[in-house]
């Protein structure tokens, strides 16, 4: 999986990849030109082309319909409260101002809730969790 971390302002996700015993590196977090930032833990399989989707702008046309049920992604608009999906395609507004998701969740929920920002919560995160590398991405929304 991946930890994926939100703080109210900063969207923060590893890079590792794993599949089966191999890990490798990958983006699980991507930005477009309209202010959107976007961010996926579970099968990538299933994340990556709602990742696409994010990147590409977000043509209404081309988003993907479905979402894998072991798969979860957070959508973070310019303005107002950021989108999760959780196993399916609708969305559902995040149900606090901190959140976390991917296999070091709960981790960095506890980094978050003792003052860390979501880069050190995923940071932490990886200290503890197999599933989750070093190297952070992040993107501040503005």
């Amino acid at each position: 999986m991946t930890t994926v971390a939100w703080d109210g302002k900063t969207l923060a996700a590893d890079s590792q990849v794993t599949i089966g015993n191999c890990r490798g590196s990958g983006t699980k977090l991507v930005s477009n030109e309209r202010g959107y930032i976007a961010a996926g833990a579970g099968m990538l399989g299933d994340v990556l082309p709602w990742l696409h989707w994010v990147a590409g702008g977000m043509d209404e046309d081309e988003r993907p319909t479905g979402l894998g049920e072991d798969s979860v992604l957070i959508i973070v608009p310019p303005r107002g409260a950021p989108l999760w999906f959780a196993g399916t395609h609708i969305p559902t507004k995040l149900p606090r101002h901190k959140f976390a998701i991917g296999s070091g969740s709960d981790f960095a929920m506890g980094a978050m809730a003792a003052g860390a920002d979501a880069i050190d919560a995923v940071k932490i995160a990886a200290d503890h969790d197999v599933y989750t590398g070093r190297k952070v991405i992040s993107r501040t929304r503005k």
